[in-house]
Formats: C-alpha cells, sequence, structure tokens
C-alpha cells in the first residue's frame, strides 16, 4: 500500500540505473516481470526513466563514493523512481532533497505532482526549509511545530489562517519563510497579539472549519470504502499479500541480481585469480612430493588457514551491501531467506574458482592419492568448507554494528579454528 523513499541514496553501486528500477518493478509488480520489456520506452520501467529524465543514463551504473556512476541529483532520482516504478496509492518521503540544490528538488517535486494528477495517487513529503518554489508545487501542506500538528490543507490558505491569527507577514517574507517562523520559536516576532504556544496553535487549528472539513472528507471517504467492501467489492490482490512473488522466483531474481554484481567486480575476480595461483603454488612448493603424513595434515591446515583468510577478508564488505537489504526487506521486496539463498547460490562460481585453483596445484604438486575419486572428494570437501566458512562469516556480517566488529569477530573464529582443527593442539593433548 506505501512506498517509502529514504533521504539516503542505498543502491548497488555496479548495477545500471535501468537495471535497477526493473529489479525493483519485478520484485513489485508481476506485470513487469512478465511483460519482459526492461527498459523499453513501451513499458513501466521505460516510461519511468522518461519522467524522471534518467532515460540518457539507464545504462550507466548507479556508483558510490568508490565506483564512478551517475551524479548525485542523478542518484536521488534513482531513488526517487526505484519506489516509482511500480503501482502504489501512497508514496511517503522523508527529507527528499537533502543533498541536493533548490533547482534539483524543485524539477523532483514537479515530477511527483505530475505522477500524482495523472495516476490518482498520492504523496506525502516531509521538508527541512523549503525554498518558495517547493512549498508552491504542494496541493496540501500539513505544518508541524514541537510535534503538534498546528495546520493542514491547502497550501494557498496556510498563510492566510495564521494571519488571521494575528501573525503578520512581512512584506519582504515569502510564504515559505512566513510558514517557518510561524512554526518556530520565531512567530513571537511577527505576533501582532497574543503569542500562541505550538500546542495552543494546535487547539485552534483543531476547533477551525478547515480541520473540521477535512475531518468530514476523511469520514466520508472510510465510509463509502468500507460500505463497498462489505457489499461484495475486492481488494485488489496485490494489497493483500506481503510479498508479490512466490519465495522460488524471489530467490531467483537475488540469485540474477548478486551474479551480476560478481561478473563485474572484475578486480576482484583476477585479484582473486591470481592470489589462489600464488598460495596455491606457494604450499605446493613447501610440501613438494612430501613422504610424512605430519605434512599431509599441515598442508590440510593450511588449506583450511587460507580459506577462513579469504572468508573473513570478504565478510567486512557485507556490512555496506545490509543498508541495500534493510531497504528492500522494509519495502517487502523479497523475504530474508530468499535473500539469504539467492546470494549463497550467486557465490558458489568464485568458491569453485578459488577451490578449483588452489586445490589442483596443492594436491598434485604435494603427492595425494593420485585417483579421481579421492581428488574429486578432496574439491568437494574444500568447497564445503569454503561455504560453510563463507555462511558463517556472512552470518556474523549480518549482526555486527560495524566493520571493526565484523573483523574483531572474525579474528576470533578464526582464532577457534586454528586452535581445535586439530593440527596446533593434537587431539591427544
Amino acid at each position: 500500500l506505501v512506498a517509502f523513499v529514504s533521504q539516503h541514496d542505498t543502491h548497488a553501486p555496479r548495477l545500471t540505473v535501468g537495471e535497477t528500477f526493473v529489479f525493483s518493478g519485478c520484485c513489485k509488480d508481476e506485470s513487469i516481470r512478465l511483460n519482459r520489456k526492461g527498459t523499453s520506452e513501451k513499458g513501466k520501467v521505460g516510461l519511468t526513466l522518461k519522467g524522471l529524465g534518467l532515460s540518457h543514463v539507464k545504462d550507466t551504473f548507479v556508483g558510490n563514493e568508490q565506483i564512478r556512476g551517475v551524479s548525485g541529483g542523478q542518484r536521488r532520482r534513482v531513488t526517487l523512481g526505484e519506489m516509482l516504478v511500480f503501482d502504489t496509492p501512497l508514496l511517503c518521503g522523508d527529507e527528499i532533497s537533502t543533498g541536493l540544490d533548490t533547482a534539483s528538488t524543485v524539477d523532483i517535486l514537479r515530477i511527483l505532482s505530475y505522477t500524482n494528477h495523472i495516476f490518482k495517487k498520492i504523496s506525502v513529503v516531509s521538508l527541512l526549509q523549503p525554498s518558495p518554489e517547493a512549498v508552491a508545487m504542494f496541493d496540501d501542506v500539513i505544518l508541524l511545530s514541537e510535534g503538534h500538528v498546528i495546520y493542514a490543507g491547502p497550501t494557498r490558505n496556510a498563510g492566510e489562517h495564521f494571519r488571521n491569527l494575528g501573525y503578520r507577514q512581512p512584506d519582504s517574507m515569502d510564504d515559505a519563510d512566513y510558514l517557518l517562523a510561524v512554526a518556530s520559536s520565531d512567530r513571537k516576532l511577527l505576533a501582532t497579539g497574543e503569542c500562541h504556544s505550538a500546542e495552543m496553535l494546535a487547539t485552534v487549528y483543531g476547533e477551525s472549519e478547515q480541520h473540521s472539513e477535512i475531518t468530514r472528507e476523511q469520514e466520508k471517504d472510510w465510509k463509502a470504502n468500507w460500505e463497498a467492501v462489505k457489499d461484495g467489492g475486492e481488494i485488489p490482490k496485490r494489497f493483500m499479500q506481503k510479498y508479490q512473488n512466490s519465495f522460488s522466483i524471489s530467490v531467483w531474481l537475488n540469485l540474477r541480481r548478486f551474479f551480476t554484481l560478481w561478473t563485474r567486480d572484475n578486480i576482484f575476480i583476477r585479484a582473486s585469480v591470481i592470489k589462489n595461483i600464488a598460495m596455491g603454488l606457494s604450499v605446493g612448493f613447501v610440501f613438494l612430493k612430501t613422504t610424512l603424513d605430519s605434512s599431509y595434515f599441515g598442508v590440510l591446515f593450511q588449506g583450511n588457514l587460507f580459506i577462513m583468510l579469504g572468508a573473513m577478508t570478504a565478510a567486512p564488505e557485507k556490512v555496506e551491501a545490509r543498508a541495500v537489504f534493510y531497504k528492500h526487506k522494509d519495502s517487502n521486496f523479497y523475504s530474508a531467506l530468499s535473500y539469504v539463498i539467492g546470494e549463497a547460490i550467486a557465490a558458489m562460481p568464485q568458491m569453485l574458482v578459488d577451490v578449483i585453483l588452489f586445490g589442483v596445484f596443492v594436491y598434485w604438486m604435494v603427492g595425494f592419492e593420485p585417483t579421481a575419486a579421492s581428488f574429486i572428494i578432496y574439491l568437494l570437501l574444500f568447497f564445503l568448507f569454503t561455504l560453510s566458512m563463507g555462511q558463517t562469516m556472512g552470518l556474523l556480517a549480518s549482526v555486527a554494528p560495524t566493520k571493526t566488529v565484523v573483523q574483531g569477530g572474525g579474528a576470533v573464529v578464526l582464532l577457534m579454528n586454528v586452535l581445535f582443527s586439530g593440527y596446533i593442539v593434537a587431539p591427544n593433548v
């Protein structure tokens, strides 16, 4: 029923603007997922891109502080468009002008106003110290002071309401600044008579004809809508279920998204290949064609240590991805379990690369049992250990508040594995 636009721009930086919109639409609107129009101008995603002025950057990474992408103003529009691409009767925005200049803020509000009138939607947006141009874009305004609603109604009538209460508006002060002054402690400078407290202004408004009219309209609409439901009116299915997609489809959407992000991190993939080959060769040469039983255990210990260090160094990056997950989860894009499973499956190709590159060099250089069955079992055990360590560190990253805590907790897990793996401290001690 409600879409929420945060004041923070949290996105997967290596997804393009178009892909970000398509993923949002596929999670919340079945028609977008089934029509497969992508970012075509004939589809909802394409129309949203065009309306927000993002069509020319639809194939550009969203980016962040480390990855080059769209500009700050465009990224703010991506945050807005991510929640506009699917149908919802109510959109709430929390200080959507954060980090934007006046012109960009007015452009966004103009787009919101246009879509609201075309599609019969309602947008509730909070702004701090809005410009006169921004205030003029609103049909209605809700004015808060010290937690009290001191006015709610048509924007054009707001100034008159307070002037009738004895607060003068200087000729040099526009309506936006006047309303902000009345809502703050500066209203005493404008009072020509009694200066009301915030609570008194709220009481006066509650007794006004404007408040009574709004109350009557709300009761009328509520009664009409409720009577329609009681008389057999059908509530749209999408309003009656938490997630628009089945569990398997949610897993697939997350899997495809994470796999795309992995394939685009070329630096990480190349560094991982070089690291695995280097570590495999170094361990292989240290234990080259060994015949000592203790050396075989040493090789396995080195392999496990290498895997644990890799998982520990990768875990802090998952802390940054939590903000995107929280936004999607709060918006009912998918369940937490589908996210975890999709991420785990998408990580398996990288795990296979790590295990094969490292394991092949170590196994044959050290001189383990030269049979196919033993070699496959060896790789399978290493892969399962890699998967388990990755999920263990992922669990730690999901509950730790900061990267520092993740690194500290990972070091403790690493220490416990080193001490009790059976090599540093023998089982018979």
